[in-house]
């Protein structure tokens, strides 16, 4: 299934996940906690009050002024009260309160608290199985998935153009088997006859995951193109006695890159096979491209 968005979607979500867990680890964070904690106490809050709600009326050094005029008493009842927050702001509890509230205007803090819990959570639930980024070819194999001991490469009497296990190249992160105009001749091989001499006027080539990569269960992701007339295909292989998944299929035409899912649900382990090949007596050129690799499961 072609999902063009997908991509996006999870370069979105690897970035938001990166960035929360960066900011779960920095100082200013563990400060804004701490001084959290302390700010939102019972005590704290009742000290805040009584230093910013108290009226110098209220306090004992105002009944100590009896002897004085009650204008001025009044007036230093005035400036008492107009500077309660000052104070209050002096006062070691003040200057954390005045810190917790820059913080709580910092970038990052805001970033992280704006964070949905639920679906960090939910996104975090699950695993990478791969994460091939094409850098190399490390976790393909020349050939098809077989058996130990059974030969891998081999062409088929059904299909165009030779499986020679050569016809590929990894550069620029990018993994490209080739349907190359050549002659040769080898062997095919036919579910009746077995292996006969064969001549073939194109060579194509296969590439499977088989010993490096399988799966049974989760969601796989292929960016794929396919550029040239020829054909080729992406798909997934429990073996010949079962039914190959197919991911991807050109149709003979160049195609822009395309993210392809898959959601696989099976008892049986699939490996990821790549193909470059012609059916029948199609005459044409071309190359199947893959960019990236990607699957999850759940945990």
């Amino acid at each position: 299934m072609k999902n063009n968005n997908i991509e996006k979607k999870i370069n979105e979500v690897e970035a938001i996940l990166a960035r929360y867990h960066e900011i779960e680890q920095s100082d200013i964070l563990k400060e804004y906690m701490q001084l959290k904690d302390t700010i939102e106490s019972l005590a704290f809050r009742m000290d805040k009050r009584k230093a910013l709600e108290t009226r110098f009326e209220e306090t004992e050094a105002y009944s100590e002024l009896k002897g004085v005029k009650k204008l001025f008493r009044h007036a230093i009842a005035h400036r008492w009260n107009r500077k309660r927050k000052s104070r209050w702001n002096a006062t070691e509890q003040g200057k954390k309160d005045i810190r917790f509230t820059k913080l709580g205007k910092n970038n990052d803090i805001l970033t992280y608290l704006k964070a949905d819990a639920k679906q960090i959570a939910e996104w975090e639930s699950y695993k990478t199985l791969i994460n091939d980024d094409l850098n190399n070819a490390a976790n393909w194999d020349a050939g098809f998935p077989v058996p130990a001991g059974m030969k891998s490469v081999f062409s088929s009497a059904k299909q165009g153009a030779a499986i020679t296990g050569h016809n590929h190249s990894c550069s620029d992160s990018v993994l490209s088997l080739e349907v190359r105009k050549e002659h040769v001749k080898t062997s095919a091989w036919d579910k009746t006859h077995g292996f006969y001499p064969a001549e073939f006027n194109y060579t194509g080539d296969v590439m499977n995951t088989a010993a490096h990569f399988t799966m049974s269960k989760g969601l796989l992701l292929v960016k794929v193109r396919f550029l040239g007339k020829s054909d080729g295909c992406i798909y997934l292989s429990a073996g010949a006695d079962k039914k190959p998944i197919v991911i991807a299929e050109s149709d003979g035409h160049d195609h822009k890159w395309q993210v392809y899912s898959y959601e696989l649900d099976s008892k049986d382990k699939y490996c990821l096979c790549a193909a470059a090949n012609l059916r029948g007596g199609k005459h044409a050129t071309g190359s199947v491209e893959i960019d990236w690799v990607k699957a999850f499961a759940k945990k």
